[in-house]
C-alpha cells in the first residue's frame, strides 16, 4: 500500500511516497524525547484507505495474533535521523501503531520511487511511454528500487513469527514476495496488485522484466483487480519466463509449485463512509454547495492531474457537449477536482488551456461552465458534499485499476439516484455494468453520455443506480479483504502439502497385487518406458523400443491387468505399438485419443477376465475431441510455417488434434543454454509465436499452450491425460458399478492424472508413482526422496531403469505363481 504524504518536522517540508506493505505514518509533532522535538503519528489522509479499512476490519478471532504494519516513515531522515533518533520513532511506532518503519537512504528512496516507480513502472503498467528522464536513469532506479525492496523483505522476515500472514501490497515492492520466500520458504505470501497489468506486448518492453516476474512468483497467491489483469500476467509469465500458466495460475518449474493467481476486485468500507457522511460538516457543506449552485446540474470528477486519468479529454468532451447541445449553456456546470502529483507533467498547462477556452467562450456574468480546482485539494467532507449533490459522475481514466471514487458516488447518492459515467478502461467498469459506459478516447461519444445522464429520466436513473448499489455493497472491502485471505490460505496449504511430502521409491506389495482380481495400469511413454529423442524421431520416424513392446507384451498377458499407455505423440506413431501388443490400450496426444484396451473392437474393457486373441478386426481410435471446433489448426500450421523458416534447426509436428513445435533441436543444458545466442534467439522466437497464437486464436478457439524448455504444444484447453482417464471411468466403468478395477497402478509424470487416481475409493490404495526427477540424495543411495517438483505421487522411480526394474518385479510374482502355485492365504 502506498501513500503520497507531504510530511513535516522541525519546520521542514518535503513531499515523499511510502511504499508500504502494509501501512505506514507519519511523523508529524508532540511527546518527549532527548534527541527530538515533540511529534507525533497522525493516519495518512493520501494512502489506500480501501486496503487499510479492509485490514482493520479483520477481528481479533481472524488474527489471534494481531497486526504489524511495515513501511516507510514518510519523511527525508538523512540530516536528522541518526541511531538513536530512528530507535526512539521506531519504538513508538510499535507500541502506539502497531507499525514498523523501513528506514532508507533520502536517495535511494527517491531513485526508487520517483524515478523507477513513477516513470518506468507507473506509465508502463498503464500503457503510456516510460518518461525520458526515467529511462536515462532506469538501471540506477531498478539498482536503488531492489534495494528498497530488500530492506522491506528484511524487516519483514525480522518481525515473522511461525503461522503469520504476509500481505505485500502494490508495484512498489513487486521483488519482496521472491525475497522473502528465499528466507521464509515455508511462510504464506500474498502479493495484491491496486493498478493495472498491461499486456505482454507492453510489459515485454521493461528491462527489469524477468526480475519482476521472478519476484511475484515468490507468493502463495498473487491477486488482481480484474479478470483481463490476470489474464495478462499469466499471459506474461508464460511468454518471458516460458512457464505453463494455466487458468488457475502458473506452474513453477524450478521448486515445483504453483503459484495461483486470481481476482479480488476491492471495494470500498461502506460502514466507515457512511459514518464520514452523517458528520456535521458534510450536511454544512451539502447546504452550501446547494444554494451556490442552485438551478444548475452539475457533474463532478475528481482525478490525480496525471496523464492516465484522462483530464484533459474529459474538458474536451465537455467543450463538445456545450457546442452541440446549446441548450446546456448555463444550465450544466463541470467541476473537476484535480489533485496534485509529485512527478512534473505537462498535465497542468494542458488542462488549464481547455478550461480556459470553455471558460472564455461559454462564461457570462452568473455562470462559469467549469470550475476546475487543482491548486488545494479539498477536505473529505467537501468531496462527500460534492459526490451528494453532483447530478452526474464522470470518470474518464484511460486505464485504471479500479476506481473506488465511482463506488462512493454511489453510496452519497442515496437520495438523488443521479447516473454514473464510466470509462471502460477501469476495472470498476467490468462489475458496475449498470453504469453509462465510455471509451474516454471517444471524445464525441462522452459528450454524447453527458447529455443522456443530464437528460435521463427519475425512473431509468433509479432501476441503474439500484443495480450500482447492489454491486457495491456487495463487492465491500470487507468482502474483499475475506475472499483474499480465505483463497490464501488454501493455495498455501495445498503447496505445504506437496513440498512437505516425503516420498519413497516404488514398491508394489506383493499381497495387494495377488489379491486384487482386476487391475488398471497407467503408463507414461516418453520419461517413464523411453527417453524421448525428438531428433531421431523427426529424421528416421518414430520407432517403438524393443524394451518398451517387450514389458507391455508381458503385462498384457496377465487376464487380471488392464493396460494403457500414456503418451503426447499422435495416433499414428502410437498404432505401431498396438501392432506389436495388441492386447494394449493407448491414450494419445495427451488425451485427444483413445484406444481402449483388448484385442478387439467388440470386446469391452471390463470384461477383464477374458482371454485375449491376437486375431479378429483391428482396433480403432476413438476421438475425444470431436465435438470441439477443430478449425484454428490451419491458421496455427501457417503461423508455424512462417517461423520455422525463419528459426533454423526447428519444425512442427501435426499430430492431430494437436500441434508440436519443435525450436531448438541440439541438446538442452540450462546452464550453457543461457549463453548461446543460437538457443536464445530460438526461444524468443518460441515466445513470440506463442503470444501470437494465443492473441488472435487462443480464447477464440480455447485453446491450450503448454510450453517445454525446447518445444511448445498447442491442443483443446479442456483435454488432458487427466481427462481421458476420467472419461474412461465415467463412461465405461459406471454403467458396470464403480470399483470394477481393485487396483490402480499409476506411473508418469501427470499430477493431475496422480490426483485423479489418488481420489478413487478403491478397495487398495492407489499406487501412483512420479518419473519426472529425484533429488540428489539419490546419487547418494538414499531410499526415501522429498519431491522437490511438488508431486502429487505417492512414490517415486529414477528413470525408465527404475521403472523397468519395478515392472518386472512384479511380473515376477505371476511367474513364481505359475511356476510354484498361488499361495494358500494372501496376507491383506
Amino acid at each position: 500500500m502506498a501513500g503520497r504524504r507531504p510530511s513535516s518536522i522541525g519546520g521542514r517540508t518535503c513531499n515523499r511516497r511510502s511504499s508500504v506493505e502494509t501501512f505506514g505514518e507519519e511523523v508529524v509533532t508532540e511527546v518527549e524525547t532527548p534527541v527530538l522535538p515533540p511529534y507525533d503519528f497522525i493516519p495518512n489522509p493520501s494512502s489506500n484507505g480501501g486496503l487499510m479499512n479492509a485490514v482493520k476490519s479483520l477481528s481479533n478471532e481472524q488474527l489471534r495474533g494481531g497486526k504489524v504494519f511495515i513501511g516507510t516513515p514518510g519523511v527525508a531522515t538523512n540530516e536528522w535521523a541518526g541511531v538513536a533518533e530512528k530507535n526512539n520513532i521506531a519504538k513508538r511506532l510499535k507500541d502506539e501503531c502497531d507499525s514498523v518503519p523501513v528506514w532508507v537512504e533520502d536517495d535511494t528512496f527517491e531513485a526508487a520511487y520517483a524515478h523507477f516507480c513513477k516513470q518506468i513502472l507507473w506509465p508502463t503498467f498503464h500503457y503510456t511511454l516510460p518518461t525520458r528522464n526515467g529511462l536515462e536513469h532506469e538501471h540506477e532506479g531498478f539498482a536503488c528500487y531492489r534495494e528498497l525492496n530488500k530492506r522491506f523483505a528484511q524487516a519483514i522476515v525480522d518481525e515473522y513469527k511461525e503461522g503469520d500472514i504476509i500481505f505485500i501490497n502494490d508495484y512498489h515492492l513487486l521483488l519482496v514476495p521472491e525475497m522473502v520466500r528465499e528466507k521464509l520458504p515455508h511462510s504464506k505470501i500474498c502479493f495484491f496488485l491496486h493498478i493495472a497489468w498491461p499486456s505482454s506486448e507492453i510489459f515485454r518492453c521493461l528491462t527489469a522484466r524477468t526480475h519482476i516476474l521472478k519476484g511475484m512468483l515468490g507468493a502463495d497467491l498473487v491477486g488482481f483487480q480484474t479478470q483481463n489483469f490476470a489474464r495478462h500476467f499469466r499471459q506474461t509469465v508464460s511468454r518471458i519466463l516460458q512457464l505453463e500458466a494455466t487458468p488457475k495460475g502458473i506452474q513453477i518449474d524450478g521448486r515445483g509449485g504453483f503459484v495461483t493467481v486470481a481476482t479480488f476486485p476491492i471495494g470500498i468500507d461502506v460502514k466507515s463512509l457512511n459514518k464520514r457522511r452523517a458528520q456535521p460538516d458534510v450536511a454544512e457543506w451539502v447546504e452550501k454547495l446547494r444554494s451556490r449552485y442552485e438551478g444548475k446540474k452539475v457533474v463532478v470528477g475528481r482525478d490525480k492531474l496525471d496523464s492516465i486519468k484522462g483530464v484533459r479529454q474529459k474538458l474536451l468532451a465537455f467543450e463538445i457537449a456545450l457546442h452541440e447541445h446549446p441548450d446546456l449553456i448555463g444550465k450544466v456546470v463541470l467541476l473537476q477536482v484535480a489533485l496534485a502529483t509529485t512527478e512534473e507533467n505537462e498535465e497542468v498547462a494542458a488542462a488549464t488551456d481547455v478550461v480556459s477556452r470553455i471558460n472564455n467562450k461559454y462564461s457570462t456574468l452568473t455562470y462559469q461552465p467549469v470550475v476546475f480546482l487543482h491548486v488545494q485539494d479539498i477536505t473529505f467532507c467537501q468531496y462527500l458534499a460534492l459526490l451528494t449533490i453532483a447530478d452526474a459522475f464522470l470518470a474518464t481514466s484511460l486505464r485504471e485499476g479500479m476506481n473506488l471514487t465511482s463506488h462512493e458516488f454511489v453510496i452519497c447518492q442515496e437520495v438523488k439516484h443521479k447516473p454514473l459515467i464510466l470509462s471502460e478502461f477501469t476495472g470498476t467498469y467490468s462489475s458496475l455494468r449498470a453504469c453509462i459506459g465510455i471509451n474516454p478516447w471517444n471524445t464525441k461519444q462522452v459528450a454524447d453520455a453527458i447529455y443522456k445522464a443530464i437528460m435521463m429520466d427519475e425512473g431509468e436513473a433509479f432501476e441503474r443506480w439500484k443495480d450500482l448499489r447492489r454491486q457495491v455493497m456487495a463487492q465491500d472491502a470487507q468482502h474483499w479483504i475475506q475472499s483474499l485471505l480465505g483463497r490464501l490460505e488454501r493455495a498455501h496449504i495445498d503447496q505445504q502439502r506437496r513440498n512437505n511430502l516425503f516420498v519413497p521409491r516404488l514398491e508394489i506389495g506383493q499381497s495387494e497385487w495377488r489379491a486384487s482380481k482386476s487391475r488398471l495400469i497407467l503408463l507414461d511413454l516418453e520419461g517413464t518406458l523411453m527417453r524421448d529423442d525428438p531428433l531421431l524421431d523427426y529424421a528416421k520416424g518414430f520407432e517403438v523400443p524393443e524394451e518398451v513392446i517387450n514389458v507391455l507384451y508381458q503385462l498384457t498377458e496377465d487376464p487380471k491387468n488392464r493396460v494403457y499407455v500414456l503418451s503426447g505423440k499422435g495416433t499414428q506413431d502410437l498404432t505401431k505399438v498396438v501392432e506389436s501388443v495388441p492386447r494394449v490400450g493407448l491414450v494419445a496426444e495427451n488425451g485427444c485419443a483413445v484406444m481402449y484396451a483388448g484385442s478387439a473392437p467388440h470386446e469391452h474393457p471390463l470384461h477383464i477376465s477374458d482371454h485375449y486373441s491376437h486375431k479378429g478386426a483391428p482396433k480403432s481410435w476413438t476421438s475425444l475431441v470431436a465435438g470441439i471446433n477443430m478449425s484454428w489448426r490451419d491458421p496455427v500450421i501457417e503461423i508455424l510455417r512462417y517461423f520455422t523458416e525463419r528459426t533454423p534447426g526447428s519444425w512442427l509436428e501435426d499430430r492431430g488434434a494437436s500441434i508440436l513445435w519443435r525450436f531448438w533441436s541440439e541438446g538442452f543444458d540450462e546452464k550453457t543454454a543461457q549463453h548461446n545466442k543460437d538457443f536464445l534467439w530460438a526461444r524468443r522466437q518460441a515466445a513470440e509465436v506463442q503470444n501470437l497464437i494465443y492473441d488472435s486464436l487462443g480464447e477464440r478457439f480455447s485453446l491450450r499452450i503448454i510450453p517445454g524448455k525446447t518445444s511448445f504444444l498447442i491442443m483443446p484447453k479442456n483435454t488432458s491425460r487427466a481427462s481421458a482417464i476420467q472419461h474412461y471411468n465415467t463412461h465405461l466403468l459406471h454403467p458396470f458399478g464403480l470399483g470394477s478395477f481393485d487396483l490402480v497402478v499409476c506411473i508418469g509424470q501427470d499430477d493431475n492424472l496422480f490426483a485423479f487416481i489418488n481420489s478413487l475409493d478403491l478397495p487398495f490404495a492407489p499406487i501412483t508413482c512420479t518419473s519426472a526427477g529425484h533429488s540428489g540424495d539419490m546419487q547418494h543411495g538414499h531410499n526415501s526422496h522429498s519431491v522437490g517438483v511438488g508431486s502429487e505421487a505417492n512414490y517415486y522411480v529414477n528413470g525408465p531403469k527404475d521403472v523397468y526394474d519395478s515392472l518386472y518385479d512384479i511380473l515376477a510374482f505371476r511367474g513364481r505363481d505359475q511356476k510354484w502355485g498361488v499361495p494358500a492365504m494372501v496376507d491383506v
